[in-house]
């Protein structure tokens, strides 16, 4: 409320709130009593607010692996060699069930992937280069040397201001390669009437969400978009790879199967007889 004016007054006081936070507001009064020497009146509100609760640091974290850096062969032949070397001890102990050993082995991949490739501390984008990533770890390299130089920092600083050129020059440029892969695989995708791969390229060249699901290939290359057809693959893919220890290629698999002596016999793949039900159920 204002000042007085005849028999007229005007309203000159208000409160503000974010629309946020209107459904805090519960009540607005004006305090006329209140002398406060001037021609405005006491507004006084009430609020309601609720504190944030306070998260706990021992909770699970989600950091992931930068499984990008396995692209690199250095890297990628780092992590084979010692899980291959370690392995071996966890696969030839007697004494140990199968859940001892999942577990023994799922240690040794986590602590090979800490070692060699490390966590991802941020999101990246997909067509970004490891190449610019790593120009990009230099400058902040560099930048953290200019805040600690207590003295003259100008050729460091000049550094720093060409990397930053280099990183938006590469930058660009392995955006433009992206947009023409994705340009060549669309365009590959119309040719064969793959419309399902067809539209999500053109949504994620739009910078629209895609769906994660993606589709199976055979053996000669060629995709199977029908259902019918991916549950063929995969039962020929299973089949494949269960029948055929020889096969077997990745570290795990290789020493699991030498060391185990396991042998591996056909897919049964043929509905139950009422016989095998009515055992079962016994």
């Amino acid at each position: 409320m204002g000042f007085s004016e005849q028999h007229y007054q005007k309203q000159i006081d208000h409160v503000l709130i974010n629309s946020k936070w209107r459904s805090s507001l519960l009540d607005v009064r004006s305090k006329r009593v209140a002398d406060i020497n001037s021609d405005h009146y006491l507004v006084m509100t009430k609020v309601k607010l609720k504190l944030a609760s306070l998260r706990s640091t021992a909770t699970k974290s989600n950091r992931k692996f930068d499984v990008e850096k396995l692209k690199v062969q250095e890297h990628r032949n780092a992590s084979m060699t010692s899980i291959s070397s370690q392995l071996p001890h966890v696969t030839n102990s007697r004494y140990l069930n199968i859940n001892d050993i999942n577990t023994n082995i799922i240690n040794i991949y986590n602590e090979t992937a800490k070692q060699t490739i490390g966590f991802n501390h941020h999101k990246r984008k997909v067509w970004i280069s490891n190449n610019t990533w790593e120009i990009i770890e230099q400058r902040n390299a560099l930048n953290t040397r200019i805040s600690n130089e207590n003295g003259d920092a100008t050729d460091q600083r000049t550094l720093y201001k060409n990397l930053s050129m280099s990183i938006k020059k590469s930058a660009k440029r392995d955006k433009l390669q992206w947009n023409d892969e994705q340009a060549n695989q669309a365009e590959l995708a119309a040719r064969r009437g793959d419309v399902k791969s067809l539209y999500k390229i053109s949504r994620t060249l739009c910078g629209k969400p895609t769906y994660t699901n993606k589709l199976i290939m055979s053996e000669n290359g060629t995709l199977h978009t029908a259902t019918d057809e991916q549950l063929l693959r995969w039962m020929e893919h299973f089949k494949s790879t269960l029948n055929n220890p020889i096969g077997l290629t990745t570290p795990i698999e290789t020493h699991f199967v030498a060391n185990r002596n396991i042998t591996f016999t056909g897919i049964v793949d043929n509905p139950p007889t009422k016989q095998e039900v009515h055992r079962e159920q016994k």
